[in-house]
C-alpha cells in the first residue's frame, strides 16, 4: 500500500467528514506522497486559509486511479520547499473521489497545519477585499 495525503482548508473537514474527497472542477484530486509537501502546496496557493489540514488515504501500488500530476512544473515543488522530487511523487492525482469512510478510518492521523502565509483579506478585483472566503473540498 501507498500512502497519500490531500491537503485543503481546515474548514472543509465537517464536509469532507461526510461526504469524502470530492474531484475538483478541474476533475481529480490532488495529493503528495509526502504529507508536508501537500500541506506546503496548500499553504502556499491558499493564503487566505488561517489552517490547513492533510488527510491520509492509502492505495494500492499498481492503482490506476492515481497518476503522476503533469500540470505542475517541477520548479514548483523547488519555490515551495517540497521535501521530494516529481518523480518521488511530491505531485500527484486521484481521478476518482476518496470516500468517507477513508477518510473516517484515518480521522485520528489527520494533521493541522498553522499556515505562515495566511492574510485575513484577499484582493479580489479593483482593490476589493474579502474576508471569510470558503474553499469546497
Amino acid at each position: 500500500m501507498v500512502r497519500y495525503y490531500h491537503a485543503t482548508d481546515y474548514k472543509n473537514l465537517p464536509s469532507i467528514l461526510h461526504h469524502g474527497i470530492r474531484i475538483g472542477i478541474d476533475g481529480v484530486v490532488y495529493c503528495s506522497k509526502d504529507e508536508e509537501t501537500a500541506a506546503r502546496w496548500m499553504m502556499f496557493t491558499r493564503r487566505y486559509s488561517e489552517k490547513i489540514i492533510t488527510i491520509p488515504f492509502d492505495r494500492d501500488e499498481d492503482d490506476e486511479n492515481i497518476k503522476v500530476f503533469v500540470d505542475s512544473h517541477p520548479i514548483m515543488l523547488q519555490i515551495i520547499g517540497a521535501n521530494i522530487t516529481h518523480d518521488e511523487g511530491a505531485s500527484m492525482a486521484s481521478i476518482i473521489p476518496i470516500p468517507a469512510k477513508e477518510v473516517q478510518a484515518n480521522i485520528e492521523e489527520i494533521l493541522v497545519w498553522e499556515n505562515p502565509f495566511y492574510m485575513k483579506t484577499r484582493t479580489i478585483t479593483g482593490g476589493e477585499t474579502n474576508a471569510g472566503i470558503e474553499d469546497k473540498d
